[in-house]
């Protein structure tokens, strides 16, 4: 698996982790799961976690995809 996106009810926190680079397909996947735990859970916090993956852990329109793509968690009241 290259990423997961998680609720830990231990600490009350979306958590992410990434072990290999991820393509534009994966940023858009990885952004709805983020949206959907988010609203389920009515949590803001995100903690992401790339200590696992390598430096180049986004390709060029994977970057693109993410820079223009709005804070998932901001909208969450």
């Amino acid at each position: 698996m290259k990423y997961k996106v998680w609720y830990d009810e231990t600490h009350s926190i979306l958590r992410y982790s990434q072990t290999e680079p991820l393509n534009a397909e994966d940023i858009r996947e990885a952004i709805s799961i983020t949206v959907r735990l988010a609203h389920d859970t009515k949590q803001r916090r995100l903690l992401v976690d790339l200590s696992e993956g390598p430096t180049d852990m986004l390709d060029k329109e994977a970057r693109k995809v993410l820079g223009n793509t709005p804070c998932p968690t901001c909208s969450i009241r």
